[in-house]
């Protein structure tokens, strides 16, 4: 992949093509040809999810059941403590940023400190783990205050957090195969620089697939915000770009800048997105010279 701090090179690159010809909307009847796309994806519930078994061995399976047994709450229960706890520590709730999580909750603004890097992650687990111990009174017991401390170890730890993730299988697939229709691709997501410089040194071949990517830990912003968008939209002509992510208010915000869209939204009966559907969308964009459109999967 292309170092981070070039990709406004690789972008400018990838548009000259558009700047001297326009964008080059042809039919098959036309021209053999697709045009060629900027496509432009987000990781989290897209091409990276959440390991439920690496979490578990991350916290313990120990502090869990006897959290579960000592208070009878469900294990969907864990990120509203967590959250909570984040909340009561910021002396806050929720975010300015209008900033979500792949379930669509507000994310708390420590969560956010930590993605823009308006945080480090040992300043984060310092105030935060301080917190804990000095408010037993915000947890039911001592295995809910151990078990939410470990939460916060797993998630501001990025050597531990980057284990507890895995790829998307199907998300790389149709990944190679935009690759192999000759298209650029870059990333546009919610991560901090740390934990994605791992991830990419973690699995060099799929991100190796990449043109560029913008994360909010490098550009210190974080989608919806328009202008991080923009970071594409200025280099690059919004009718030549496809955006792919899960959270209809980016999809939305990034419509507002002319971007066609596809919502990964999970499809029925499943923890991911409809990919053959994301495929379809693309061909019918590669070929069809049509008005800014977005294509969302059923849920």
């Amino acid at each position: 992949m292309a170092q981070i701090s070039r990709y406004s090179a690789l972008l400018l690159l990838c548009a000259l093509p558009f700047v001297l010809h326009g964008p080059q909307l042809i039919s098959r009847t036309e021209q053999n040809q697709a045009q060629k796309l900027n496509i432009i994806f987000d990781l989290g519930g897209v091409l990276v999810k959440t390991s439920a078994f690496k979490s578990l061995q991350a916290i313990g399976f120990g502090t869990l059941i006897k959290w579960k047994l000592s208070t009878r709450k469900e294990s969907s229960e864990l990120k509203s403590l967590f959250y909570q706890t984040l909340d009561r520590t910021a002396g806050s709730q929720g975010n300015t940023l209008g900033a979500k999580d792949d379930e669509g909750h507000a994310m708390p603004a420590l969560m956010c400190d930590w993605l823009t890097g308006a945080k480090t992650t040992l300043q984060l687990r310092i105030i935060i783990l301080r917190n804990i111990r000095n408010h037993p009174e915000w947890f039911e017991n001592k295995h809910e205050q151990l078990l939410v401390a470990r939460i916060v170890q797993m998630t501001f730890t990025p050597k531990t957090f980057v284990k507890t993730r895995k790829l998307i299988k199907e998300g790389f697939a149709f990944v190679r195969e935009c690759k192999a229709r000759g298209h650029n691709l870059f990333i546009l997501s919610n991560w901090d620089a740390e934990t994605f410089k791992l991830m990419v040194q973690k699995y060099p071949d799929e991100f190796g697939l990449f043109d560029g990517a913008i994360t909010s830990g490098d550009v210190k912003n974080m989608k919806p915000n328009l202008s991080i968008y923009k970071h594409f939209t200025d280099l690059l002509p919004a009718e030549s770009c496809l955006f792919f992510d899960d959270q209809i208010e980016n999809i939305q915000a990034a419509q507002s800048l002319g971007i066609h869209t596809f919502h990964c939204a999970k499809k029925k009966g499943s923890s991911q997105p409809d990919f053959k559907a994301a495929c379809s969308a693309l061909e019918k964009l590669e070929y069809v010279p049509a008005p800014r459109i977005t294509y969302e999967t059923s849920c």
